[in-house]
């Protein structure tokens, strides 16, 4: 993770989930909310057991630390969690700010959207056309968005393959000739 998505991404959002949580630490003590919601009451589970392991009350960086624990699996630092991971720590993040958020408990309860949005994002990167010619050429469709994920992930790797033409700047043939003169 970068100094600027810690900054800017990681803490704003941790610090709106314990607002909403009311998480807060007084007088030394972690001060937690009675009968908190789904996914919250998960979450502070996760934080006592945390605590437990090492013999002492629970924190706010227990609370956190649960996050993970809850949203990839693992007890890690947010400076070591993979981009899936940090997506997923967001929607479990999000959910915790607002447990009414549609979109984050969508994306929570199906992980796989990620993955589909992400495929979707790189292919609508290249040209139209080129990925409609190649769908047609290969799959014997002319519409991206019916081939099954399967057929998508093989799409995107014939266009990162083929990439290197569209990372640079394409050129007229009159600049081509302005150069060679």
């Amino acid at each position: 993770m970068t100094d600027k998505q810690e900054k800017h991404f990681y803490f704003p959002l941790w610090n709106r989930a314990c607002r909403a949580n009311a998480w807060r630490m007084q007088k030394g003590r972690l001060e937690l909310a009675e009968n908190p919601p789904e996914p919250a009451n998960t979450v502070i589970s996760q934080a006592r057991r945390l605590a437990e392991q090492e013999h002492r009350a629970v924190t706010l960086v227990d609370l956190r630390h649960a996050t993970h624990v809850v949203a990839c699996g693992r007890n890690c630092s947010h400076n070591v969690l993979r981009n899936r991971e940090l997506t997923r720590w967001r929607w479990l993040a999000r959910l915790l700010i607002d447990p009414d958020d549609l979109d984050a408990m969508n994306h929570w309860l199906h992980p796989e959207l990620d993955e589909q949005e992400a495929m979707e994002a790189k292919i609508e990167r290249v040209p139209e056309a080129y990925v409609r010619q190649i769908c047609v050429d290969r799959f014997g469709v002319d519409n991206w968005r019916s081939l099954n994920p399967q057929d998508q992930r093989a799409l995107i790797i014939i266009l990162n393959n083929r990439s290197e033409r569209f990372q640079r700047p394409f050129s007229t043939p009159k600049e081509k000739h302005e150069q060679l003169v």
